[in-house]
């Protein structure tokens, strides 16, 4: 058997310091008497393997960022998020540089 990935023998490293994330649903959530759908957002510590959840409004990039920025706000700032490629995460990474180079040129 292989040896496991450094990401996830962090022991000394806070919960959440390597984060895998993915998405699960549709699912339908209530808003008072309306019922919308929603998606489930799936954060998991690599070290640990806590699990911290979101509910995303949709699969787009907008809410991919609001979602990984509410689990910055309780959990702290992860040094790797890993995911698949899918299309929402491709583009939350696309932006994510980009809000980087302009702060670092600022």
């Amino acid at each position: 058997m292989a040896d496991l990935p450094s990401s996830r023998l962090g022991y000394q490293q806070p919960p959440f310091t390597n984060t895998g994330v993915d998405y699960f649903g549709p699912m339908l959530i209530r808003h008072g008497r309306k019922k919308e759908k929603g998606y489930g957002v799936l954060f998991t510590c690599l070290t640990t393997r806590a699990v911290h959840l979101e509910i995303a409004h949709s699969l787009d990039t907008n809410s991919c960022l609001m979602a990984i920025r509410r689990v910055i706000a309780k959990r702290g700032k992860s040094a790797n998020i890993w995911s698949d490629n899918g299309t929402n995460f491709v583009g939350a990474e696309r932006e994510l540089r980009e809000a980087v180079k302009r702060l670092d040129g600022e």
